[in-house]
């Protein structure tokens, strides 16, 4: 599949460089927090967009909540009021991916495994690969426990991609 996912769920951040990405595509968070600053008691209304960002994860940070799994801690949940992140993506690529473009034998695997129903499957699949480290991605990967076939595409589904994303302009 022809598409950056790291930079399509994290893009806003990244422009306003407060994270990168590793070699996978996962966010790197490239901020620094001051240890003299109690960020707990910072006036979000009086900062710029970047510097809430960056306040926000210095403040996890010093709480001792800014884990690995932070970013689906902030976008695969309701914090922002908006649907979930996670979410978006699966329905982006359901809905705007080029299908078509996609090599014979990759839309033939996906076919044999999920059905009818494998556009759908593979989106999920995508959307919820940066977030294999959380315990939400573990309830969704055991949720085809009765499914070998599919569990093992599913958490495959990175080595899958990785070849066909090479050849992206």
């Amino acid at each position: 599949m022809c598409l950056n996912w790291g930079r399509l769920q994290f893009n806003h951040l990244y422009s306003l460089n407060i994270i990168n990405f590793d070699n996978d595509g996962n966010p790197i968070l490239t901020i620094s927090c001051s240890p003299s600053v109690n960020y707990n008691n910072i006036n979000l209304n009086l900062l710029d967009e970047k510097e809430r960002f960056v306040a926000l994860f210095c403040a996890m940070n010093q709480n001792g909540n800014l884990t690995p799994q932070w970013s689906h801690d902030i976008f695969n949940s309701s914090i922002f009021g908006v649907e979930p992140y996670r979410s978006q993506l699966e329905n982006y690529l359901l809905n705007f991916h080029d299908w078509n473009a996609e090599s014979q034998s990759f839309k033939n695997e996906a076919e044999s495994i999920f059905g009818i129903n494998w556009k759908s499957e593979v989106a999920k699949a995508v959307s919820w690969s940066a977030l294999e480290n959380t315990i939400e991605y573990s309830n969704y990967i055991n949720s085809y426990s009765n499914q070998i076939q599919k569990k093992l595409y599913i958490h495959d589904i990175k080595n899958k991609i990785k070849p066909l994303k090479n050849t992206c302009q």
